[in-house]
């Protein structure tokens, strides 16, 4: 089993999304692993944002709607998932969007820490 897939394990017990055997099916939620990314464009980008955003200095993100079609990524939705890398490339959180603003020309993200290592 690799570092993400140890970690969701672990993270998803924390933040409760696993379902109680013999009571509720499995949802997906609880079954795929989300998304990873981190921060910046370098290690310790990565590193300044991850410490940022556990200590609670960083609870939003700001991109560009520009940025997001460019990259044909969708705008964030309330209730995505998302395991964040540190500058090594290790999951060290599991954040959840609690509230999307979408003005004219950018998005901001409110995220909340379900679970950090």
């Amino acid at each position: 089993m690799d570092a993400v897939e140890n970690f969701w394990q672990v993270a998803r017990s924390h933040a409760r999304l696993q379902p109680l055997p013999g009571y509720f099916p499995a949802t997906p939620v609880g079954a795929v692993p989300p998304p990873t990314w981190s921060f910046g464009e370098d290690p310790a980008q990565a590193d300044a944002g991850l410490r940022a955003l556990i200590d609670g200095t960083l609870t939003t993100l700001e991109v560009s709607l520009a940025d997001l079609e460019a990259a044909g990524v969708p705008v964030p939705e309330v209730g995505t998932l998302g395991i964040v890398l540190d500058g090594s490339g290790h999951p060290r959180a599991l954040v959840v969007t609690e509230r999307v603003e979408v003005g004219p020309v950018e998005a901001v993200e409110h995220l909340r820490v379900l679970h950090s290592q």
